[in-house]
């Protein structure tokens, strides 16, 4: 007989995090007993009232720390018991934009955000930092956090660590803890390839050499095409040079022009321009064209119609800052890369799995299903 999962949690915590809480709760009062097997994840969400993904992070997470232990049937039981929670040392860390505001921009935002609210529960003090070039580090922090750009002048201000959200060729930081943008790329062309358009267009950001995730995207877009279709000559890659919004629209012309019937956009920012200027060509989506975008914005999820795009794990980049800090030794300086798989974020711009099946049936058949239906009704 499986525990029920009723015990209470922080509300605000994230929901992997409320799913760790309880797993631990239930293990420590013995009401799962070690070498004892846990529910199903589905059945564990339909307990906890919490979507599948968030408790298999939990489990994922728990599985590491060696509490629980997964069988080779998939299932998880307890491997050890959970010892009584401990007081959490204060963390401090400062969460830098060089010189610059660019942490509202949105995905650096929203780590700064999600961090924000591990503040009380992981007992972190976080201090947002915008401008250390006219106002050199003064505290002492467990770690910085870098947003963007160039932290050389910081190495010497402190004794943490240095953690970067990105790679990039000008940052020396020996902890990188950041979106896998090489298998996002991949996850972009793996759905769009379900749909099998005859051509796709993938709109690059400006050539840059020192931000390394525009090249990780293109190359696991470009692998994942190549593995999938066979068809290099079916896959233009069109970097823009400036974010001119004329120059966007003008990339999509040339999409139309080419015959593509697929775009895979650089960020959310670029797919929903190149949507409206296509909404006023006349092109419907996803019947007409398929467009994504990168990033898992509020501006593709709220963007009417919603925009498909490959979404940044910034929930979970966030607990492995924390998990990170709290695990390693300051004083060995072990360089450390964590690059975490995003999601694809389903929207409207693309068509969904039913909409594939019924394209691949119209192939087979060479008829429309909604012909097909007609028909069977006539007899």
């Amino acid at each position: 007989m499986h525990p029920a999962f009723t015990t209470e949690t922080d509300d605000h915590a994230p929901l992997s995090e409320q799913c760790i809480e309880l797993l631990r709760d239930q293990i420590r009062k013995g009401q799962v007993a070690p070498g004892q097997y846990l529910p199903s994840v589905r059945s564990l969400a339909n307990r906890m009232n919490i979507n599948p993904h968030s408790v298999w992070l939990g489990l994922r997470h728990l599985r590491n720390e060696g509490v629980l232990e997964q069988c080779p049937n998939g299932r998880y039981k307890v491997f050890a018991p959970c010892s009584p929670p401990k007081a959490k040392q204060l963390l401090r860390a400062a969460f830098l934009a060089h010189g610059h505001e660019t942490i509202f921009l949105e995905i650096y935002r929203r780590i700064y955000d999600e961090l924000h609210k591990l503040e009380q529960s992981e007992n972190l003090h976080l201090t947002c930092l915008l401008d250390t070039e006219n106002s050199p580090i003064t505290d002492d922090y467990d770690a910085l956090i870098f947003a963007d750009w160039q932290p050389e002048n910081t190495k010497h201000w402190h004794k943490g660590f240095r953690i970067c959200l990105d790679r990039r060729a000008t940052i020396t930081a020996p902890w990188l803890i950041a979106t896998d943008h090489f298998r996002g790329g991949q996850l972009a062309a793996e759905h769009l390839c379900a749909s099998q358009p005859a051509k796709v267009m993938y709109i690059d950001a400006p050539t840059t050499e020192t931000f390394l995730p525009a090249s990780y995207r293109h190359l696991g877009f470009q692998k994942s095409w190549l593995d999938l279709t066979g068809r290099p000559e079916n896959l233009i890659h069109h970097p823009i040079h400036t974010w001119d919004f004329a120059e966007m629209a003008q990339s999509a012309e040339k999409a139309l022009s080419a015959g593509c019937k697929a775009i895979f956009c650089y960020s959310d920012y670029m797919a929903v321009i190149i949507c409206e200027h296509l909404i006023s060509k006349g092109v419907a989506f996803p019947d007409d064209m398929s467009l994504m975008g990168y990033d898992g914005s509020y501006q593709a999820i709220r963007h009417e119609p919603r925009i498909t795009t490959i979404q940044q794990p910034t929930q979970e980049i966030a607990l492995a800052i924390i998990r990170h800090m709290r695990q390693a030794d300051v004083s060995s300086n072990t360089p450390l890369v964590n690059l975490i798989p995003p999601v694809l974020a389903q929207g409207m711009t693309t068509p969904s799995d039913k909409d594939k099946t019924r394209q691949t049936l119209d192939c087979m058949t060479g008829q429309p299903q909604a012909k097909r239906r007609s028909q069977h009704g006539q007899n």
